[in-house]
């Protein structure tokens, strides 16, 4: 052997991050850019009038008295128990929100199966910079958690079986949260609406999607019903308007 491959260095047989592969390289870079653009500075604005009621409807309910605000009922009663636990500061009050526009830049993957690694990536990535998402993220609206659930919903339709037991309450759940979370929450329930009669209007003659949904129908509304009580009510503590939103009214 000569002198010169006995001094050669000596490599690892295997890359030393075997499980960092460049999709996941990239998928960490875009959920950075998602939390530093949600997160940092947070608390440094005060709360605009829109935040405050918000923000103050669900502290009244902390306290036991009427909420006054009530036109997206689910974020209120979403943000009492937050609120009860962590206190009244305002970043605990954006902290939802924000939590949900991290989530939502996120969500592409949950189609990765059938959109495949690159539409993935960069929808994650438009998610994540686009200055109308993070700007809503940052504010205590419901704007983001209604997109939100809307893209959940609409993955468990596609990706997950529909006999598996749960669906029902997915189902139900989603459904009220929606229809409790104001104007976007509808918005994202007459898509959700349309998406489904087109996807299981084509499908019904095919696999039997249509008689799927009658049996779920039963079910899945009274897990509505239930879930509709709890969040448009927050527990029965405010029952004057059934949850439902002023965008109905």
């Amino acid at each position: 052997m000569s002198a010169s491959q006995t001094n050669a260095p000596t490599w690892p047989n295997s890359y030393p991050l075997p499980w960092l592969t460049l999709e996941r390289a990239l998928l960490a870079m875009v959920l950075f850019a998602a939390v530093a653009l949600r997160v940092v500075g947070l608390a440094d604005a005060p709360l605009s009038p829109s935040e405050g009621e918000r923000a103050l409807a669900a502290w009244h309910l902390v306290k036991g008295a009427p909420p006054g605000w009530w036109d997206a009922p689910a974020l209120a009663t979403a943000l009492w128990p937050l609120l009860f636990v962590l206190g009244d500061a305002e970043v605990v009050a954006r902290l939802l929100p924000a939590v949900a526009g991290i989530a939502l830049a996120a969500s592409p993957w949950l189609f990765r199966d059938r959109l495949g690694a690159l539409p993935c990536l960069v929808t994650s990535a438009l998610l994540a910079v686009s200055p109308t998402l993070w700007s809503s993220a940052r504010a205590v609206h419901e704007t983001t958690l209604g997109v939100l659930v809307t893209v959940l919903l609409v993955w468990w339709l596609t990706a997950r079986p529909r006999d598996d037991g749960i669906a029902a309450p997915v189902i139900g759940v989603g459904v009220a949260s929606l229809l409790n979370l104001g104007a976007a929450g509808v918005t994202g329930l007459l898509a959700l609406g349309a998406w489904v009669a087109m996807r299981y209007g084509l499908a019904a003659q095919s696999d039997g999607a249509t008689g799927r949904l009658r049996a779920l129908g039963p079910p899945a509304l009274l897990w509505f019903a239930i879930a509709h009580v709890v969040l448009g009510t927050a527990l029965l503590q405010h029952t004057r308007e059934f949850g439902l939103p002023s965008v109905l009214a």
